[in-house]
């Protein structure tokens, strides 16, 4: 049932909306592309709210001992993104600013029985740069297409865990305590992350982009630190992306 319903909405995306006319004088230094989407308020800045959920199978080979555990994380996050005039060419323009983020782990191994299950909370504040830019297939194409690149480096880092792997000693105690000799750590450890889109924009004010998205973290320590790495592939539907 959950196929169907998203092979109907694939199959009637190209044809909700109305046909609009792309206005091409706007605010001095928008790409035409953008020009033609934003409004007056999106053009000074960008402002996206957001909240994910993936799952996954992770797996490690250490010591010639390999393993894998299943994850499931869910991500909060806060951007705000400003306009400068970087580059003179009206289809190259560039963001500044920062994305704020944090998210949970849910990571589970059966073959650690009573200690099979741990959670991990992150939390970073990191500043970013975005670079998008018009592209045309032949000199004479009036198909709006963007391509996008995003890059957020890591300037306040935190944590909380209880260092180990997986849980402390209350399961073996048989004790209930999910957050275990857990500990809060700020500024401390890495995180970055790079995002990059292609976005197709359909006469009736929608767009299809297709992103490829790669984020990666660390916390501190030397014997109880923990990394993790994400290679996300994501297919985006936007509705109406025109309100002028």
């Amino acid at each position: 049932m959950t196929r169907k319903i998203i092979l109907l909405v694939l199959l009637i995306f190209p044809f909700i909306g109305k046909a609009k006319i792309v206005q091409e004088q706007s605010a001095e230094g928008w790409s035409k592309t953008e020009k033609s989407i934003l409004t007056e308020k999106e053009k000074r800045k960008q402002i996206p709210i957001g909240i994910s959920y993936d799952f996954g199978t992770y797996s490690s080979n250490f010591n010639n001992s390999a393993t894998s555990s299943e994850v499931k994380r869910i991500e909060l996050s806060y951007s705000k993104l400003y306009r400068i005039n970087l580059f003179k060419s009206e289809s190259i323009n560039t963001k500044v600013g920062f994305l704020l983020n944090g998210n949970g782990n849910l990571r589970t191994n059966e073959g650690l029985q009573n200690n099979a299950t741990g959670i991990d909370i992150f939390g970073n504040l990191s500043g970013s740069v975005k670079v998008a830019k018009d592209i045309k297939f032949y000199r004479n194409d009036e198909r709006k297409r963007n391509l996008a690149f995003r890059l957020n480096l890591g300037l306040v880092n935190s944590s909380f865990r209880n260092g180990y792997a997986y849980s402390g000693q209350a399961p073996i105690l048989n004790k209930i305590d999910i957050f275990d000799d857990y500990k809060f750590k700020i500024f401390s450890g890495f995180r970055a992350s790079t995002k990059l889109d292609y976005t197709h924009y359909l006469k009736n004010k929608n767009a299809i982009q297709l992103s490829y998205i790669w984020d990666t973290y660390a916390t501190g320590g030397s014997s109880d630190k923990f990394e993790m790495a994400h290679h996300i592939l994501k297919l985006t539907l936007f509705f109406n992306t025109n309100n002028k």
